[in-house]
């Protein structure tokens, strides 16, 4: 289907000035791997053109199936020691393989990508609330509940924790609305928009600039090659979520089209950094009470401490500054998921230090420090890290 964007048209026009701001903000922003050897900044400057166009579902694919792996590890040992008392605590523990197998293979299929890695993720967020609302009732059910808070948090479940196993779910759903990584061709106004409102798409397509609506091997001024959305051999492309988007409302729909342009088009900076921030929140209360607990023995544990509220103010003034989440966010994240992979070390030589070592890994594993806690502040960083290289919806 042939389709050319008016040159008088009131969208077309915003998208090219929008187009032109992406440019300039580009060209203004000083990347961190500009100060690398050429050899890598050159894939840096590749990678960064492909997440600002949202074209990394493969990549987020399967890094949303690697932290469910690492994250189920984590629930196992956790609710290993809690002797798994209710069966709802073998939810997460049966969800984390599952979600590594999905993203795995939606990084390997189109079509898992966009129908069976949305349920799985889907899922896993809904498990992560259910569990939060387990952990909280947990804590209140302990000798003086919520009337002793300091200690009951520190000594009862995790209360943040499974949040923190719904992130890897968070991951996989923004992944089932990107484009891959080789969409050269493809438009990236479809899916929803098409899918339930044909009203709504012509508005859809408007918005999309002349580069995307062109064959990339047609020039400029061809406007029998315009109109070319998808490369020769491409399958059409369709909404993960149509089947029950049919249910809601039209102004959700109507949300919901706009979000997932959004997002398809690399556009949601604003969400992401506001995620990080959570992240880190939840992450670094954790990280408190697990130190805590080891009265903070060593000074090394209050790095991620000091690390939480930083975040937290670079992941809300990105928000609110395209500056800051070109600035101060990557900066941030980049120090908040080396901490993440320096704290991974230490708890690792912690675990070999006690009684047994080696000898006894899975009695260590289990009773001795988190190991793969610390990669869950990570992920806070990399977040941050993310938004930073996306761009604004406006």
């Amino acid at each position: 289907m042939r389709f050319q964007i008016p040159s008088h048209s009131v969208n077309g026009a915003r998208g090219a000035v929008r187009e032109a701001a992406d440019r300039i903000g580009q060209s203004a922003r000083v990347p961190l791997w500009g100060l690398l050897p050429r050899s890598i900044a050159h894939e840096g400057d590749i990678l960064d053109q492909y997440i600002r166009e949202g074209r990394f579902q493969r990549s987020l694919s399967l890094i949303a199936g690697l932290a469910s792996a690492l994250s189920g590890l984590e629930v196992l040992s956790e609710h290993y020691r809690g002797s798994y008392s209710q069966r709802v605590m073998y939810s997460p523990v049966l969800l984390s393989p599952a979600l590594f197998v999905a993203g795995v293979w939606g990084a390997v299929s189109r079509r898992a990508a966009q129908t069976i890695l949305p349920v799985v993720s889907l899922i896993t967020v809904v498990d992560g609330m259910v569990g939060f609302v387990f952990h909280v009732r947990g804590v209140a059910r302990k000798p003086g509940g919520w009337r002793v808070p300091i200690f009951n948090v520190i000594m009862g479940p995790p209360v943040f924790a499974p949040l923190l196993f719904a992130l890897s779910g968070y991951l996989g759903l923004i992944a089932t609305f990107l484009r891959r990584e080789d969409d050269f061709n493809r438009s990236p106004g479809v899916g929803i928009a098409n899918s339930l409102s044909n009203g709504h798409a012509g508005s859809a397509a408007a918005d999309r600039s002349p580069e995307e609506t062109r064959s990339p091997a047609a020039p400029a001024g061809d406007s029998s090659a315009e109109g070319v959305s998808q490369g020769a051999g491409a399958p059409p492309t369709s909404s993960p979520l149509t089947w029950w988007s049919r249910l809601l409302p039209n102004s959700v729909v109507q949300e919901g089209e706009a979000l997932e342009q959004h997002i398809r088009e690399g556009r949601f900076q604003k969400q992401l950094a506001a995620a990080a921030a959570i992240s880190a929140v939840f992450s670094g209360v954790e990280a408190l009470y697990s130190h805590y607990k080891n009265n903070f023995q060593y000074k090394a544990q209050w790095t991620p401490i000091l690390l939480t509220p930083v975040l937290f103010a670079a992941g809300i003034g990105a928000v609110r500054s395209k500056r800051m989440a070109h600035t101060a966010l990557p900066i941030v994240s980049l120090l908040a998921l080396l901490d993440g992979a320096a704290g991974t070390f230490y708890h690792v030589r912690g675990m070999l230090r006690r009684p047994g070592g080696l000898h006894y890994p899975l009695y260590n594993l289990m009773y001795g420090p988190p190991v793969f806690a610390p990669l869950l502040f990570s992920a806070s960083g990399f977040l941050g890290l993310l938004a930073s290289l996306l761009r604004r919806a406006e």
